[in-house]
């Protein structure tokens, strides 16, 4: 018996019902490559949007993920998707965790699914990878410009030897539970009429877990290039020292309980308010026009 036609009414179900209805969002298999690199505090500080408080190092991770199957595709672990996401360890009210500077993926539907429900400043973009023997190579671009480069020689020996302690004590709000972690991200809807917000800006923590699917963790050397975008400027956080770079195949799984939502003050969150647009100069021949 064939399936009925699709309609522009949907129900809960057929519009990714678990993740509207409360159940958790799976990513299984996702293979996660990513490097832990040091840059300037007076980046962080730049960047990091109040109230949340920098880490104690001006770390910054860079992760390339290939999310092989996923819960809330077309059918059941349906195909994925490819994403490139910067991050920076800070706390909230002393929870550790990473926020959410920017994301690019190369499909509409989680790209649209991720802003609209999640608060991620994602955008779509081209995504690509390489991964053969020891060698993985990943980049992001927008516009024409690749403006993200990951490159890692995984021989077994990090940059740093304490790579994977730093990126641990920078990420776990729990040590005996290092597969949680939380992401924080800010949620508010554009307004009307020359306002910026319609509706009160709110700071997301969402909490997520990575579980080893039993392959071998890959450890290495990693290696970070920024090219210059002006709509995806990447490169303001710097990098200064790159303390090592791994690859898993993980199940990620972003948790439908156990996050929270706060109340940010909207003056102090304006300037931050656009990481996830690009700049869209308005010429001012158009202000006199009825």
């Amino acid at each position: 018996m064939s399936e009925p036609k699709r309609s522009f009414q949907k129900s809960l179900d057929e519009v990714a019902g678990a993740a509207f209805l409360g159940k958790d969002t799976v990513f299984r298999p996702a293979e996660v490559f990513q490097i832990l690199y040091e840059t300037k505090p007076e980046c962080i500080a730049r960047v990091l949007p109040p109230p949340l408080v920098p880490y104690e190092k001006p770390y910054v991770v860079l992760a390339h993920t290939n999310f092989k199957e996923v819960s809330f595709d077309d059918c059941l672990y349906g195909p994925g998707y490819l994403e490139t996401a910067l991050y920076i360890p800070c706390s909230y009210e002393g929870v550790k965790g990473t926020f959410v500077v920017a994301m690019i993926l190369n499909t509409d539907i989680a790209t649209f699914m991720g802003r609209e429900r999640g608060g991620y400043p994602k955008k779509m973009g081209t995504v690509g990878y390489y991964y053969k023997g020891d060698r993985y190579v990943a980049f992001s671009a927008r516009q024409g410009i690749p403006f993200v480069i990951m490159e890692g020689e995984l021989d077994g020996e990090p940059n740093d030897p304490a790579f994977l302690t730093e990126l641990a004590n920078a990420v776990t709000p729990d040590p005996s539970q290092p597969e949680l972690t939380f992401n924080y991200n800010f949620k508010w809807a554009p307004g009307l009429g020359g306002k910026l917000f319609s509706t009160q800006p709110m700071l997301l923590k969402g909490k997520k877990g990575k579980f080893r699917l039993g392959e071998e963790q890959r450890l290495g050397k990693g290696k970070v290039t920024y090219i210059h975008s002006d709509n995806d400027p990447w490169g303001d956080l710097e990098v200064v020292r790159v303390l090592g770079c791994s690859v898993d195949l993980v199940e990620s799984r972003l948790f439908a309980k156990g996050g929270a939502a706060f109340p940010v003050d909207p003056d102090a969150y304006a300037p931050y308010a656009f990481y996830g647009w690009d700049r869209m100069t308005r010429d001012p021949k158009w202000d006199n026009e009825r």
